[in-house]
């Protein structure tokens, strides 16, 4: 459930490893802290992060690595300068992807997108094919997506546009919401507790982009994806 670039140096032989992911570990990016105010903290940035070498190991183990291209220097030093461009202004992580239905034909609209580690493979690749890259299109990859299922959604507002409302059931719902997934030791039964939240009460508040989004969700409320996305010049 996580994807990555490598790039290996034809010249000095040596590795690199660019990875886009959550600051503060998926869950503080996915709900935020409550305080004891009542006021919410989402700690949910997300950054590009390079390194030397290649894990072999760790991506085979959990996935597969494989090789989609080639580069000239050139070409390489273009897309760096985008990285850098694009890591200061995609700062912001988001988990969830929302859709109308679970429909693969024409039918299903995506409401939001999510901003995660794949979405920075996919920028990455486009990009990389702006600059004249050419991609192997016997190379067949897959996109993890978390949805969610839901109604048209409904726009509430930012934070500070809830509370000057003075709608008291609307403050208590968003914290009261919140509130269950607090308890930031125990993940899985975080992740229990949200499904319980989910199906049950079939309702979300979302956060996207500042402003939060109420959800009326239907089956099947949440599911994880595979896509299978070409390489940008393929079919």
């Amino acid at each position: 459930m996580h994807d990555g670039l490598g790039f290996r140096s034809k010249k000095t032989g040596l590795n690199y490893t660019m990875e886009w992911y959550e600051l503060d570990q998926l869950f503080n990016c996915t709900f935020p802290h409550l305080l004891e105010d009542g006021n919410l903290k989402w700690c949910n940035q997300g950054a590009l992060c390079v390194y030397d070498g290649i894990n072999d190991t760790v991506w085979n183990q959990y996935g597969f690595i494989k090789k989609v291209s080639e580069v000239s220097g050139s070409q390489y030093n273009q897309f760096a300068n985008w990285s850098l461009y694009d890591n200061n202004t995609a700062i912001y992580y988001e988990t969830w992807s929302i859709y109308n239905n679970n429909n693969t034909d024409n039918s299903q609209i995506m409401f939001f997108d999510s901003f995660d580690c794949a979405s920075w493979v996919l920028r990455a690749f486009d990009q990389l094919y702006a600059v004249g890259a050419k991609f192997d299109g016997n190379i067949k990859l897959n996109y993890t997506r978390l949805n969610l299922y839901s109604h048209t959604p409904l726009l509430i507002g930012n934070y500070t546009q809830i509370i000057n409302s003075k709608n008291e059931t609307l403050i208590n719902g968003i914290r009261e919401f919140y509130k269950t997934f607090q308890k930031r030791s125990d993940y899985l039964e975080q992740f229990t507790e949200a499904f319980n939240e989910i199906f049950v009460k079939k309702e979300f508040y979302f956060y996207y982009n500042d402003l939060y989004w109420y959800l009326t969700l239907k089956a099947p409320f949440i599911k994880i994806t595979y896509y299978n996305i070409p390489l940008p010049g393929t079919k």
